[in-house]
């Protein structure tokens, strides 16, 4: 792996509908949303989400959401919601660091990627995870650039000449691909007309499995499977 001031976290997320949602997939049609969130604020010590007046993660669980820590998904009540983001330490006194409106269909699954601005201000992005189970021998993967420092990226596989993703710059991802599952790629990601700052590593997905890939500028890659 050869590794350059691009970037320094590859993380990769297993975001695949939890098998409870899955199981109760008429339940959740028509009625409420599904909700996940990741931080990615570099070196973050926790973070709270709130949605109107009722916490997203619950400490008393030891879901302390620090960076890097992915809450899986959640029913919400769909609609306009108000986000509020706080430390830890200010929630009794209601100070957020965050404060943002959101809407929420019923039916549908959405992801909150919690990121760090330029000016070092938190923001959350909002994606909806329009997505299909894949076909049996394939794995669905999407790529999001959350790493404020960093220009537009391009994402390809080593020995490839199409590259999976073109420009994709901060806060911007791409939809779900598909690609064959059970091998073993090296992926690439360089700073788009920039092949000779690259960042490459080596990922076997899982059949039928749905990835996020994103970059970070704070740690180095790993895998979160839930």
């Amino acid at each position: 792996m050869k590794r350059t001031g691009l970037l320094a976290m590859v993380m990769i997320l297993a975001l695949s509908l939890s098998s409870c949602l899955k199981d109760e997939q008429d339940d959740i049609d028509g009625l409420v949303a599904a909700v996940e969130a990741l931080n990615a604020v570099p070196n973050s010590d926790g973070i709270i989400l709130a949605l109107d007046n009722n916490q997203l993660n619950n400490l008393h669980m030891g879901e302390y959401f620090m960076a890097g820590q992915l809450l899986n998904y959640r029913r919400v009540y769909p609609g306009n919601r108000l986000l509020r983001a706080f430390h830890p330490e200010n929630v009794d006194e209601n100070n957020a660091i965050l404060r943002k409106s959101v809407f929420f269909e019923p039916g549908k699954y959405y992801s909150l990627f919690v990121v760090e601005t330029p000016q070092k201000e938190i923001e959350v992005i909002q994606v909806t995870d329009e997505v299909t189970a894949p076909s049996e021998g394939k794995a669905l993967i999407r790529f999001i650039n959350l790493n404020a420092g960093a220009s537009a990226l391009d994402l390809g596989i080593v020995g490839q000449t199409s590259l999976l993703a073109s420009n994709i710059g901060f806060k911007s991802h791409t939809v779900f691909m598909a690609i064959d599952a059970g091998k073993e790629y090296e992926f690439a990601i360089t700073r788009t007309g920039d092949t000779a700052d690259i960042y490459t590593f080596k990922w076997t997905p899982k059949n039928k499995d749905i990835y996020t890939l994103w970059t970070n500028g704070s740690q180095t890659h790993g895998v979160i499977i839930h």
